[in-house]
């Protein structure tokens, strides 16, 4: 059982159920951890602004959540996982990289030297 209760987006108000909103568009859906961030509304603002911002990184979408997945995987993640998993399916990466990437690997070069890297950084703790 959570400390902290999710916000149910049907009941929000105010800003909590702008930044819902704003999160079910950005992912198609509401996960928990933010729907648990709209305790304050600023909070869900900035998580919101910061996967916005990433998913327009160079890096792009795809590859991000295949560094998610197998950071989630290196640090035993199953919440991080399952949703950079389904994330990275929203993003249209296929399911065979979507299992490739919990073991650190890809077909796509620029994405293997990302995981790599990642993983370099998540072992050496940076």
């Amino acid at each position: 059982m959570p400390r902290i209760h999710p916000v149910d987006s049907a009941a929000a108000t105010g800003a909590a159920a702008d930044q819902l909103a704003a999160t079910k568009k950005l992912f198609g859906s509401t996960p928990n951890m933010f729907a648990t961030a709209a305790q304050s509304p600023a909070t869900l603002a900035a998580m919101n602004g910061f996967f916005a911002a990433l998913g327009k990184s160079p890096l792009g979408g795809k590859v991000g959540e295949q560094i998610a997945i197998a950071v989630a995987q290196s640090n035993g993640c199953e919440y991080c996982l399952s949703a950079h998993t389904a994330i990275g399916g929203m993003h249209g990466v296929s399911a065979a990289n979507l299992a490739s990437a919990r073991s650190g690997h890809s077909d796509d070069p620029k994405a293997q030297a990302a995981i790599s890297l990642a993983l370099d950084i998540v072992r050496t703790k940076g």
